[in-house]
């Protein structure tokens, strides 16, 4: 027994194999084949479009080739059984049901795997997400937080703001004081004090504050420090 090669071919957005190889695969004359589709035109029309098109066609191919039909399953299977039941074409029979099995099981899994340009635009969108994330202040996605709940970019990228520290401005809003009433309350608890207008942590601030160096240097605290938990 020869070997088939991969015979099925998608034509129309649907695997077919045309007549000229199920004639070679046969061993049957092209032309015989041919008339026999021809005579029974009507009965492989009732399975679905009979796609009639050239080698050249399908191929991507110019010039003049010979016509040839190309059956879906149920035709391809109606075909051979009008065809002499020889070993040559049970063996034949076998194969194509094989082969056709397989294209099903390849565009199954392809139907599965999400398509490639939404699939992209979702990165796209996840990214523009990613940078708005980036570029936002931790106090702005607290508060974002707080008003969307889990539908809140924080809670998205799973942020647990109890390792952040704020400023005592913005943790003050949460309470409705200013940041000179947050600072005098911080110090009214003992957790800093006022050394030449420069706000320190003492040893008890230290549980719940750090001091943040830069340009001027300033303290920031924790959302579990006593004044603001909620």
């Amino acid at each position: 027994m020869s070997i088939i090669p991969n015979i099925i071919e998608m034509i129309d957005d649907e695997p077919r194999v045309s007549h000229v190889d199920i004639a070679k695969y046969t061993d049957n004359k092209i032309k015989s084949v041919q008339d026999l589709i021809t005579r029974n035109i009507e009965d492989f029309k009732e399975f679905g479009h009979l796609a009639i098109l050239n080698r050249g066609e399908v191929n991507g191919g110019k010039g003049e080739q010979p016509k040839a039909y190309f059956l879906n399953e149920p035709q391809a299977t109606l075909l051979m059984t009008y065809l002499r039941n020889s070993e040559v074409v049970r063996n034949f029979k076998k194969e194509l049901v094989k082969q056709f099995f397989k294209m099903r099981n390849e565009l199954q899994n392809l139907s599965e795997i999400p398509n490639f340009s939404e699939l992209l635009s979702k990165n796209e969108e996840a990214l523009k997400l990613v940078e708005l994330f980036e570029e936002t202040k931790p106090f702005r996605l607290l508060l974002l937080q707080k008003l969307l709940g889990e539908k809140s970019i924080s809670s998205l990228f799973g942020i647990d703001f109890s390792q952040t520290y704020f400023l005592p401005t913005e943790l003050g809003k949460l309470h409705g004081l200013s940041g000179r009433e947050t600072n005098l309350k911080l110090e009214a608890l003992g957790f800093q004090v006022s050394e030449n207008s420069i706000w320190k942590l003492t040893e008890s601030g230290k549980d719940f504050g750090i001091e943040v160096s830069g340009k001027f240097s300033q303290l920031k605290w924790k959302l579990e420090t006593p004044l603001f938990v909620i």
